[in-house]
């Protein structure tokens, strides 16, 4: 099942503008209630009639598409004295499949102001278009769509690519400790080299899901034994087709993801915060420390 990657939000504004210190909170939230992806600011003055944005949100959790399908936008205003705001706004969310979620109330069919400084919607009515398809263009904003179209490329890893993958809290990279060959050797932070057993390749396996294979040896990124433990070591092993070798990626907006196992649903992760050159990686409950979040970049 697909899951949340990236938010926008583009404002339209038509007979009455917004203040320049007038703050705006956006929320979106799933079926479950859950906070899903947030934006808050002042964003300048916004003229009569103008358009504003995209403005990315900041994903809270990466909820599966179907429960964002029946979730609900919640919309907040804090003007600094008298400001009264006639809007639309367009809400578009990018899937790990590549596909979106679009729309929103209409153009000037929102109407806040200090004395009624909320507005609320479903996601219900939002039009659910595959990756490719361009029905969108017709509604959104071609601001939006271009930010769209390099968000969906950059989710989804190059056929053919090596990575050197990095943890944000070190900057040292994923690596095979000490380049051995052999199934079960313990993959560890280390400085970026340029060899052959720091540079990963991910391979598509459907369903969200990659096999993560280092190219000195053509060993899959593997949690040891198929636990479901925390702190489980993670390994270079055969691919088996087994689910504690099939990772997801998840965007954090930041320029980095999370790596998350299917098996466990725990994510890869530094043991213990540290910046030691050989420092383990584990699999661990996400908790947004930087020893979780790794960036891609080519080799």
């Amino acid at each position: 099942m697909p899951t949340l990657e990236n938010a926008w939000v583009v404002f339209h504004t038509t007979d009455d503008d917004k203040d320049g210190d007038t703050r705006i909170d956006l929320t979106v939230y799933d079926e479950r209630n859950r906070e899903c992806a947030k934006l808050g600011g002042e964003f300048d003055h916004f003229d009569d009639h103008s358009i504003n944005g995209p403005y990315e949100l900041e994903i809270k959790n990466a909820s599966e598409k179907e429960q964002m399908t029946r979730g609900r936008w919640w919309l907040h205003i804090d003007p600094e004295g008298d400001d009264e705001w006639h809007f639309g706004l367009e809400l578009l969310l990018l899937f790990s499949d590549g596909s979106t979620l679009s729309g929103g109330p209409e153009w000037g069919s929102q109407n806040l102001a200090e004395d009624r400084a909320d507005a609320r919607g479903g996601l219900q009515g939002l039009y659910d278009e595959p990756e490719g398809k361009s029905d969108a263009e017709t509604r959104v904003p071609s601001t939006i769509l271009s930010v769209v179209k390099h968000a969906r490329n950059s989710l989804v890893p190059k056929v053919g690519t090596f990575y050197q993958v990095v943890v944000k809290h070190s900057g040292l990279a994923l690596n095979v400790a000490g380049g051995v060959k052999d199934p079960g050797r313990q993959v560890i932070q280390w400085p970026v080299s340029g060899t052959d057993n720091e540079k990963w390749q991910f391979i598509d396996i459907g369903g969200g899901f990659y096999n993560i294979v280092v190219k000195h040896s053509g060993l899959a990124l593997n949690v040891g034994g198929g636990t479901n433990h925390r702190g489980a070591r993670v390994f270079q092993w055969p691919v088996w087709g087994t689910d504690n070798e099939r990772w997801r990626l998840v965007k954090l907006g930041n320029g980095f993801f999370s790596i998350v196992a299917k098996h466990s649903n725990l994510a890869l992760n530094v043991e213990g915060g540290s910046n030691d050159a050989g420092a383990k990686v584990i699999q661990w409950p996400l908790s947004g420390g930087g020893n979780e979040q790794w960036r891609l970049t080519t080799t």
